[in-house]
């Protein structure tokens, strides 16, 4: 049901989109297209999607859509691809485009990764490219983009060399913010972004215009920021978005206009310094905290060492089957450093009942 309400009850791990896995369809995932529902990720992450080979269209964990997307983290996206010729895109981690003439909307929410679009220019006629961190076409609000960003630009030769011929819109949170004022003499605002991504365009300049912004590529701001170390790229929009260092990005009074009372809260000395959403907390893809399943608490698992070896093995991680090595915590085929690791945190976790999820800090205090 396209047109249905959705609310995400845990993370998944999209690692089987990857070439040769379960989920592959020849080209990775296969966006969901024509929502127009509501899709609530309730503070989780999705991670680990990939996009690649030779394809164009909408591209993204949805591909065109009118819905509402909110309240979630694309960690660790791998989007690499190639566009053939004469192929319009829209290419964003979360969201292609929007459909029709009905705008999606995106709120609280964040990427991290990497997007690669190689674009092979040989048609007549004039083709729009729309490429962003977060969406390539969408109108998006209070989110952040860690996703770099990489485009190249090149003809076959076949055609002739025709100046303007195509648009290239390329913006750290999206390419275009809402397209349902395209053509009119204003665009839809977006609210409360910033970009710490990198944007790197190889360009042909024979073969089009380059619009390319730190947060839109083409849309309005109100309080964007981007890290300083970036490019600038400077677009019609660009009095309303302001460079930081990377000590004014672990600064509340830096970001004009960010609610740090409901939306956004920062600490400077976390892992993640920078601002994060309160309701879908940043998640480093290579530390996940190991929690118990719903079906085991504290107190069971703390009779004995046998006891919650046990546990962890056959509840706590239900993908090991009877043919996976023993004390291979993530089924990677190895038992190694990471595995103890994953054990260590599950420990910490399970003997304070639940209040230190941290390693460090659990073996300072044991």
């Amino acid at each position: 049901n396209l047109s249905g309400n959705y609310i995400l009850m845990n993370d998944i791990d999209m690692s089987e989109t990857a070439p040769g896995g379960d989920w592959d369809n020849g080209n990775g995932w296969s966006p969901i297209d024509n929502f127009s529902g509501t899709f609530d990720g309730n503070g989780y992450a999705i991670k680990n999607m990939h996009i690649y080979g030779s394809t164009g269209g909408y591209l993204g964990l949805f591909g065109n859509s009118s819905g509402k997307i909110t309240k979630v983290a694309l960690v660790d996206c791998d989007i690499d691809i190639s566009v053939p010729s004469n192929s319009i895109v829209c290419v964003g981690s979360i969201i292609g485009g929007s459909s029709g003439y009905s705008y999606s909307r995106t709120t609280y929410c964040y990427t991290t990764g990497t997007i690669k679009v190689e674009i092979n220019c040989s048609s007549s006629t004039v083709d729009d490219y729309f490429i962003g961190g977060i969406a390539g076409d969408a109108k998006v609000d209070n989110s952040f983009n860690n996703c770099d960003i990489y485009v190249s630009v090149s003809n076959d030769n076949s055609q002739e060399r025709v100046d303007y011929k195509n648009y290239f819109n390329v913006g750290g949170i999206t390419g275009y913010n809402g397209h349902v004022l395209r053509g009119g003499s204003s665009y839809l605002t977006g609210n409360c972004l910033y970009n710490t991504g990198v944007i790197d365009i190889k360009k042909d300049d024979g073969l089009g215009e380059y619009i390319i912004g730190n947060i839109f590529a083409s849309g309005s701001v109100s309080y964007g920021y981007y890290l300083k170390t970036l490019n600038n790229y400077t677009t019609s929009d660009s009095d309303s978005v302001t460079g930081l260092t990377a000590g004014q990005m672990k600064s509340k009074s830096a970001f004009t206009g960010f609610d740090f009372d409901k939306i956004w809260t920062i600490d400077s000395n976390a892992e993640y310094p920078y601002p994060t959403l309160r309701e879908v907390p940043y998640v480093d893809n290579n530390s996940s905290v190991v929690e118990p399943t719903q079906t085991t608490t504290a107190t069971t698992m703390q009779t004995t060492k046998q006891t919650t070896t046990t546990t962890i093995q056959s509840t706590t991680y239900p993908i090991m089957s009877t043919d996976t090595k023993k004390g291979d915590m993530n089924s990677d085929g190895l038992v190694d450093a990471v595995d103890a690791s994953l054990i260590l945190e599950y420990y910490a976790y399970i003997s304070t009942g639940g209040t230190i999820d941290d390693i460090d800090e659990w073996m300072k205090n044991s």
